[in-house]
């Protein structure tokens, strides 16, 4: 799963557990210009060995938005000096060793931090911390370090250095909440084929693909959409369904926070069964026991009472199952319907909120929770929008939904209200690529 940086307070060094104040924007971020964000990357490539021996080694770094420049603080040993240059800068930073050793107990740490001030910091690879292209926005580089033969470096810590305070944000820039950034979103926006895009900027590329007994099912809507050029219509005689194939990134367990969003418009055209809306779940499977893993699902036959489920039944039934206590809309509603539910990772209902329209709403068990903390409900069985997956191998499906799908959305974090409240933002939905707006 992504983890988010973690973000430091200036001074004391007050860590803000992994997040910015909640809501905070872009004008609260002069005040803490000289915030790090600090983000420990898979380095080295082989566990327990150094980068070593005049190589090259490159990874991606995903840079948190207000950033202007990279620091480094590199643990070291040996003689000689260590390269490094970034795909948004032109020139380099380089790091100066100087001690002699080849174990990591001879290892002390060196830094590069400093900011690019004046135009000579910009002509030569020099001792300086590295320009970033887009200080307003999210986005990824791709650092390299080159390292002599005569150096060992352990470990590497990015260092994100944010905005100047006398660097004043345009109007037009927009703020997000902290480590908002979905592991998957599909806007429903392709249009056209068989392919629905994952567009979320978190990079995971969880593309899924169309289902249905028909072809070219289900529908690409353009006339009825939350945002964006089309929603995917579903028909339930078809059994039509979206499958993203399996991926660690959307595995949760029972101690896994997490949430999901959804845009939803029914259809009074459904043939009285349950629904699933977003699922990993599945009847049968080789691997994983029946039902076992998440969903949110409408739990009644007209589609009008959202639910929320994690399950796993090996010796006995072991489920958290929750769902509204009201029926959330009227049988004749076919209105667009916003649809969220966060959890906790607690598997308990105390640890379950439920947001229709961006309210939270009343709910109760469905039956007894009989689901232990702990307990591993992660599958191999692929993601499903749409339906539940009847047989894991062929991904038949089963219980499926009428109506439309819009803007679907999955964080590995519990939403904050607020978040919740963005999201929904009075009805007017708002892309998420980037994460969610603060402002």
């Amino acid at each position: 799963m992504n983890l988010a940086p973690t973000i430091f307070k200036p001074g004391a060094l007050e860590l803000l557990n992994g997040d910015l104040a909640e809501g905070i924007h872009a004008s609260d971020l002069d005040t803490f210009a000289t915030w790090l964000a600090v983000q420990r990357p898979p380095i080295p490539p082989n566990i327990g060995a150094p980068m070593n021996n005049f190589s090259e080694y490159k990874e991606t770094i995903h840079v948190p938005q207000f950033c202007e420049h990279i620091g480094f603080s590199l643990f070291c040993a040996g003689s000689g000096d260590v390269d490094i240059s970034c795909s948004d800068d032109s020139y380099g930073c380089r790091v100066y060793v100087q001690s002699p050793g080849t174990t990591r107990d001879k290892g002390e740490w060196y830094h590069v931090t400093t900011p690019l001030t004046g135009s000579g910091a910009t002509t030569s690879l020099n001792q300086r911390a590295l320009a970033l292209d887009d200080d307003y926005a999210p986005h990824t580089v791709t650092v390299t370090y080159s390292v002599p033969s005569g150096v060992y470096v352990w470990e590497v810590v990015p260092r994100f250095l944010p905005r100047s305070v006398d660097s004043p944000l345009p109007s037009s820039i927009v703020a997000y909440f902290a480590s908002s950034v979905p592991v998957g979103y599909w806007s429903m926006d392709d249009g056209t084929g068989s392919t629905v895009s994952d567009i979320s900027s978190a990079g995971n590329n969880l593309d899924g693909t169309k289902a249905s007994a028909v072809s070219g099912q289900p529908l690409w809507d353009t006339s009825s959409k939350v945002l964006g050029g089309a929603s995917l219509q579903f028909d339930q005689a078809d059994t039509d369904a979206v499958i993203v194939p399996d991926d660690d990134v959307l595995d949760f367990s029972t101690d896994d926070a997490f949430s999901i969003s959804c845009w939803v418009k029914r259809s009074t055209s459904y043939s009285g069964n349950v629904a699933g809306l977003v699922t990993k779940s599945a009847a049968s499977s080789t691997v994983d026991s029946p039902f076992e893993g998440y969903a949110l699902w409408f739990n009644d036959t007209e589609q009008r009472r959202p639910s929320f489920l994690l399950y796993r039944q090996v010796s006995g039934t072991e489920q958290l199952r929750v769902q509204a206590d009201a029926l959330a809309f009227a049988d004749s509603d076919t209105d667009w319907h916003h649809i969220l539910v966060t959890y906790d990772g607690s598997s308990d209902l105390s640890g379950v909120t439920m947001y229709i329209d961006g309210t939270s709403v009343a709910i109760s068990l469905a039956t007894s929770d009989t689901l232990p903390p702990g307990t591993d409900i992660t599958t191999a069985t692929d993601l499903c929008f749409g339906g539940f997956i009847n047989n894991a191998s062929t991904n038949s499906r089963i219980y499926p939904f009428a109506g439309n799908l819009d803007e679907v959305a999955i964080w590995s974090k519990e939403l904050t209200s607020a978040e919740a409240a963005a999201v929904y933002n009075g009805g007017i939905a708002r892309t998420l690529v980037n994460g969610i707006r603060s402002s």
